[in-house]
């Protein structure tokens, strides 16, 4: 779920129109940032019931038996947002089935970070640049069966290519600064690649892109604006619009 719509009170402001929304776009990944509402536990149930993501944070909203009991609903539709919580209590929920993004920055280190991955696989995406994992890690990481999203882009693409063959569609990159050729070698290894913000591809190339690689090209609605017909058109054609 680390690709995702995030729904806060400044895009969406009450669970009917949440709701709404997300049955009307049934291709469309969405999830809410639980304390941006502050939801009650019935309500957060009744979003992981028709298939909204609801995002979790450690601030005391919700307590240790309440997030169990959404995990028993929703699985990897709940998104942990670690910092904060108990170690034991998050490998407890992630062995459960939920899902976390978990950065260097979140306090956690390698050694947490594999553990956290051994529970979940590819449910725990780790997020870094070369300032906060080594190839090596990121290595680890995906041969332990997680997934990662280089979010940075400061990996040289060379490192990224030798990471493609451990991670199948478990390696999320975005297409900014990247060339035409390396795009799509990260895509006929099995990549996730993002088109959004800071994006230089035109739209005709991008189309192609999806029409050859489908589910595996996200596209951002915040450099896109959803309403474009060429954004419909490419959702009609796989591509995922977050």
């Amino acid at each position: 779920m680390f690709q995702s719509k995030i729904i806060t009170k400044d895009t969406l402001t009450d669970l009917p129109t949440i709701l709404s929304e997300v049955k009307a776009n049934p291709k469309r990944h969405f999830t809410i940032e639980a304390n941006s509402f502050n939801f009650p536990g019935t309500k957060i149930k009744k979003a992981l019931e028709n298939k909204c993501g609801v995002i979790i944070k450690s601030d005391g909203i919700y307590s240790k038996n309440q997030i169990k009991e959404f995990i028993d609903v929703g699985k990897e539709l709940v998104v942990l947002q670690p910092k904060g919580f108990e170690e034991d209590d998050l490998l407890i929920y992630l062995e459960k089935g939920a899902s976390t993004f978990v950065a260097k920055t979140d306090g956690f280190d390698n050694f947490q970070i594999t553990k956290m991955v051994d529970k979940g696989n590819e449910r725990i995406t780790v997020v870094g640049g070369k300032d906060d994992f080594s190839p090596t890690q990121m290595k680890n990481y995906l041969i332990a069966g997680g997934s990662i999203s280089l979010k940075k882009l400061d990996f040289p693409p060379s490192t990224i290519s030798e990471l493609l063959p451990l991670g199948e569609n478990r390696i999320h990159i975005n297409a900014t600064r990247f060339r035409n050729k390396r795009v799509d070698e990260f895509l006929d290894g099995k990549a996730i690649v993002t088109f959004g913000i800071g994006n230089q591809f035109s739209q005709p190339r991008i189309k192609q892109k999806v029409e050859k690689y489908t589910s595996q090209i996200f596209i951002e609605s915040a450099h896109f604006n959803f309403d474009l017909p060429w954004v419909e058109e490419l959702e009609v054609l796989g591509a995922n619009i977050i």
